[in-house]
């Protein structure tokens, strides 16, 4: 029997792009990643997770930016 490990990646999708970020918590769910972020990156307060996209053991989350209007 082979064990697989099972690799989360995360991504901040803003307006430049695609900004790849580490998983500063392996054990914690993405949620709790985006909070612990947030602390450097404020706009992912607010942001938005999608996914999983799965692709073989590595597994693909996508924090995309609240857009909207003030006022």
């Amino acid at each position: 029997m082979e064990a697989n490990v099972v690799v989360r990646k995360f991504v901040y999708a803003d307006l430049n792009g695609g900004q790849p970020m580490n998983d500063p918590n392996p054990s914690g769910t993405p949620d709790d990643v985006r909070k612990l972020l947030a602390v450097n990156t404020p706009s992912l307060t607010n942001a938005s997770i999608e996914g999983p996209e799965v692709e073989g053991n590595v597994h693909k989350y996508t924090f995309r930016r609240a857009v909207g209007t003030k006022g």
